[in-house]
């Protein structure tokens, strides 16, 4: 009996235990997460992303937790660390609002994850919310990558021990369009693209030297959004700030820049930046090694300007500031730290001028720039304490700046035994004007150069006929220098023309075909020509509705000479077409529906036919179709239709009569057609169409007999239904 009992003691005390701890857990603290997603940029390394904050309610007032928060991401956490990578700049600011004030906690890092281990807090209960906010967290946004059709984001998954976390997982951060980098003219409305115009080649600096660009010729624009690089709680009014050890920095890397060339940047941002963004430049070192980071200049202060740009397209002439950049082994780069950006945090436009200065390229180059934001750290830069924040991995989009000597010949390969005629092009922004000679290897012999423009010459080249033929290796000579072109020596070329008369008059429009996708046109004289043929056999025809030529065609077999082929045309008379018939169905038949096809038959004359169907004696036009057939929409059961088909050429038309049919429901089985009273079957036998005779047909026989569509003109596939007979008396 006791040891019952005792069970009973146990099952009791138990039972009050657990009682207890459902009591406890009740009175924990809750807290829920939620961010403000901030914008990055996605070539940054070290983007800050937005805080997350935490917000705590209920427990016992003023209990005492020593809580854990861990904070994981998508990608990976590139905060800076300290103390031999023990503590990172990822802090939480605790706020307690039952009297404790505020205090910071540094992380500890552990690869993709940021925890912050026994934090002491008070319990809240009800005296009200326990505010926590996580700040400095930095994210490579080079890494992160968008699902299926969805924007990249970077997201954080949050725990934390002793409290219940509502909403563990909260988006932080989302990524801006990438930065763009364009070279534009410097009145900033035209794109410069390869071949399009850059930099001019001639003009003044401000020591009066001429051939010594300092003018602006060209813009650099960098388009990129910017985030603010703070943020403030305003639910308690106390402000936190997560700043990075340097500003944002504008990179412009010129590659290919030829001895002699000189090159000049505007000293901060000018005409065409967004208001209230301005940068100035702090590095113009050809030496400079992009992976480490620059020195902070104070706020404001760049390097001081030394030369005077000018943009001669601008009214007035656009007067700036700048100063030269150093070239090393034909590169250079010019840095500009953003000192400002506009007031929304959007996307930022900053623009500098640029200019290239020559004073005589001996041969081609093509100078190249692109645009980046900096300071530059790459996975290959050397480990230093406190790498640069933010910092950014550069995107190669190199673009055309300016060209020297950039001459385009056309065309380029020079039969044999002919002049032809070279025109040779600099594009807008070569430094080549004006040409002056061509010269050409010997035995080949070249006209005066003659101007079209300020950037087009053309020059007669002859080739003697005994010219071998192969690259002949030219140069285009101008005063300031002169430009490599290979000139190709082919085989001979020749000629097929002539002229397409009617009635001793030129005809234009006429279609000469030379078999094959070789084809011309006659001008308004009549005149065609096909040049550069090479000796083979050619079909000359010529084609050209209603009308017919002489000779129709000629075959020229192993054309090795200029040929001359003419043609004379005649009109031909052309006749209307005849009047659709054979209808189908037949006027007057009882058709089933819902669907029909009407058809007809018309003569080869007719290019194409008009129908008109509806249910009036008058039916309204429905389709222009070059078929005899036309598929009509879905008929109305028991109604009347009335068609009729227009058969039409250039020559004129013709209509058919107006036919009608009847549309009875598909369960109606077979339609009717009713004959004109005609002899369907002779049972004579005297050997005409539709005869049949013995034998004869005794008392209850049955015969099949088989009647002929084209007797009484009955359509084909027409089934007898019912049919009287009569029998007539022989003789």
């Amino acid at each position: 009996m006791n040891s019952v009992c005792s069970v009973r003691t146990i099952l009791l005390l138990g039972l009050l235990v657990n009682i207890g701890a459902v009591e406890l857990r009740a009175q924990t603290a809750t807290c829920t997460a939620k961010s403000k997603p901030r914008s990055i940029r996605p070539t940054g390394t070290a983007e800050l992303v937005g805080d997350i904050d935490l917000t705590c309610t209920g427990g016992v007032l003023g209990r005492r937790r020593g809580i854990s928060i861990s904070v994981l991401l998508n990608t990976s956490i590139t905060a800076r660390t300290f103390f031999e990578g023990t503590q990172s700049e990822a802090k939480l600011t605790i706020y307690d609002s039952n009297g404790d004030g505020s205090h910071v906690v540094y992380a500890s890092p552990g690869g993709n994850t940021l925890t912050w281990s026994n934090v002491n807090v008070a319990e809240p209960g009800s005296y009200g919310p326990l505010q926590m906010r996580i700040t400095g967290v930095r994210t490579d946004a080079t890494r992160v990558h968008a699902g299926s059709g969805s924007t990249p984001v970077v997201r954080a998954f949050v725990s934390m021990t002793e409290f219940t976390l509502n909403n563990p997982q909260v988006t932080v951060a989302l990524l801006t369009p990438d930065m763009s980098f364009q070279v534009r003219d410097c009145t900033g409305e035209k794109k410069l693209q390869a071949g399009g115009a850059a930099v001019g080649c001639s003009g003044s600096n401000n020591s009066g030297v001429n051939n010594l660009i300092t003018g602006t010729r060209g813009r650099m624009q960098f388009s990129v959004a910017f985030q603010q690089e703070h943020a403030t709680f305003t639910e308690r009014g106390y402000e936190l700030t997560t700043l990075g050890n340097q500003r944002t920095r504008l990179h412009a890397r010129f590659t290919n820049v030829p001895a002699g060339a000189r090159l000049f940047v505007t000293n901060d941002s000018s005409r065409g930046s967004t208001a209230g963004s301005d940068a100035v430049l702090v590095q113009v070192d050809g030496t400079y090694v992009p992976e480490q980071p620059l020195p902070r200049y104070p706020e404001g202060l760049g390097l001081r300007a030394t030369h005077n740009l000018f943009c001669q397209a601008l009214t007035p002439i656009g007067d700036y500031r700048g100063v030269e950049v150093p070239v090393n082994n034909g590169s250079a780069e010019a840095v500009w730290e953003v000192t400002s950006s506009g007031p929304n945090y959007g996307g930022e436009v900053f623009v500098f001028g640029v200019a290239v200065a020559h004073t005589g390229i001996p041969t081609f180059a093509e100078v190249h720039v692109e645009g980046f934001l900096g300071p530059l750290f790459s996975e290959s830069t050397p480990a230093i304490p406190y790498p640069p924040t933010p910092r950014f991995k550069p995107v190669n989009q190199p673009q055309k700046l300016a060209a020297f000597n950039a001459a385009a010949v056309s065309p380029k390969v020079l039969p044999v035994g002919r002049t032809t005629l070279v025109t040779i092009t600099a594009g807008d922004d070569a430094c080549i004007s004006p040409v002056t000679s061509i010269g050409l290897p010997s035995g080949l012999i070249a006209g005066p150069v003659a101007a079209v423009n300020s950037t087009t010459w053309k020059v007669p080249i002859t080739v003697p006929a005994d010219f071998a033929q192969g690259d002949a290796p030219a140069v285009v000579v101008s005063p300031v220098g002169t430009t490599n072109v290979t000139l190709t020596v082919g085989p001979p070329v020749f000629s097929i023309s002539g002229r397409v008369t009617r009635k001793g008059a030129g005809l234009s429009g006429v279609t000469i075909g030379l078999g094959g996708s070789l084809a011309s046109a006659t001008d308004a004289e009549g005149h065609y020509s096909f040049t550069g043929l090479p000796a083979g056999t050619y079909i000359v025809h010529a084609v050209l509705y209603n009308h017919s030529f002489e000779p129709p065609q000629i075959t020229i077999t192993n054309l090795q000479a200029d040929t001359t082929v003419n043609f004379n045309a005649h009109a031909l008379t052309l006749v209307g077409p005849t009047a659709p018939w054979s209808p189908s169905p037949s006027h007057g038949w009882v058709t089933p529906i819902p669907n029909l096809t009407l058809a007809w038959q018309g003569d080869e004359l007719a290019q194409y036919y008009d129908v008109y169907f509806g249910t009036t004696n008058n039916p309204p036009w429905l389709a222009t179709v070059p078929v005899t057939s036309f598929e009509v929409p879905a008929l109305a059961s028991g109604s009347t239709y009335y068609w009729r088909v227009v058969a039409k050429n250039q020559a004129g038309h013709a209509s058919s009569p107006t036919w009608s049919f009847q549309a009875l429901p598909a369960s109606a089985g077979l339609g009717f057609h009713i004959l004109s009273p005609c002899r369907v079957l002779d049972t004579r036998g005297l050997g005409g169409p539709g005869t049949i005779g013995g034998p004869a047909l005794a008392a209850g026989a049955t015969r099949a007999i088989a009647v002929s569509s084209s007797a009484c003109q009955a359509p084909i596939g027409t089934q007898a239904y019912s049919l009287n007979m009569t029998a007539v008396p022989a003789g």
